[in-house]
């Protein structure tokens, strides 16, 4: 494998798995939801090519409530799909293809905030939390002063507790921090949009679970040479901040992610976290990027 390549396609196989398995959290809640309200539901395990004995095992259909509890959970770079089928139609976990009742569509929404922190395990943003935000003094922005960085993450919070459900939330900067583009997403992640925004962007986002920089945030800021840094605001008021220094090298970081991989190959969501916070520390230990913690 070329070491150009090395990057993308260990924290791309990262992101491809997170998202199988994310999606397939949402077809289990769903299911559960469906069966609750009555709508008995069948789950349809189908493997694709010959597959493992793991997968052969749990390969078939099932009534909902007797379904083996692993039906939803696939291996790194397993092809199998998970339909559930009710009265009302059917949905398939990977071409996500469904129907649903127009009512239950409704009756999801008027799920309470509340409710719905308790259930995804994420810190709904508060006045206190937006006033105990962190300050931290950027390294390769001169022009903004911690206070006026705290400020915007502040701003932030705010943004994304008055219009987006205490969800994440992305602003972009340009250099002088002025122009920005602001996307909304949802508990786990947000896009970027920082079209037209020139060199060395800035990228902010919140992470509603107060967890660190995740595969998507570093594979994103090693990737795209415009951005010159990302910083996160959790939702309980922590911050912290990734900047590329002047010796940053995409190249160089490849080298490391190939050393790297000889100590961790990963095959789970816990092995890709140590080895993407193995990786920063070894990108900031060769002076190629600066990771503050607040």
């Amino acid at each position: 494998m070329e070491q150009d390549d090395m990057v993308s396609s260990i924290l791309g196989r990262a992101l491809t798995n997170a998202a199988q398995s994310l999606y397939d959290d949402y077809v289990k809640a769903n299911a559960s939801f469906r069966s609750g309200a009555g709508l008995k539901a069948k789950l349809i395990r189908t493997m694709h090519g010959h597959g493992c004995p793991w997968c052969r095992k749990l390969a078939g259909t099932y009534d909902y409530d007797d379904a083996p509890a692993d039906i939803y959970r696939r291996h790194d770079n397993c092809s199998c799909t998970v339909t559930y089928v009710t009265e009302k139609g059917y949905q398939d976990v990977h071409n996500k293809k469904f129907v649903t009742d127009p009512k239950e569509i409704e009756r999801r929404k008027l799920i309470g905030l509340e409710e719905d922190s308790k259930k995804h395990r994420f810190t709904p943003i508060t006045e206190e939390t937006i006033s105990n935000v962190k300050e931290v003094q950027l390294s390769q922005y001169p022009n903004i002063t911690g206070n006026e960085f705290q400020l915007k993450n502040r701003e932030l919070l705010e943004y994304s507790r008055k219009y987006n459900n205490c969800e994440e939330v992305s602003f972009a900067f340009d250099s002088s921090f002025i122009n920005k583009r602001v996307v909304s997403g949802d508990l786990e992640s947000t896009d970027v949009d920082f079209r037209g925004l020139g060199n060395h962007i800035f990228v902010m986002h919140n992470h509603p679970k107060n967890s660190s920089f995740s595969t998507k945030d570093v594979l994103f800021m090693f990737k795209n040479e415009e951005i010159g840094a990302i910083s996160i605001v959790k939702n309980n008021g922590g911050v912290e901040v990734l900047e590329k220094t002047e010796s940053y090298s995409y190249k160089r970081v490849n080298i490391l992610a190939s050393r790297l991989l000889k100590n961790i190959a990963p095959k789970n969501n816990s092995d890709y976290d140590k080895f993407v916070k193995q990786l920063i520390l070894d990108c900031e230990k060769d002076e190629l990027v600066i990771w503050t913690k607040k």
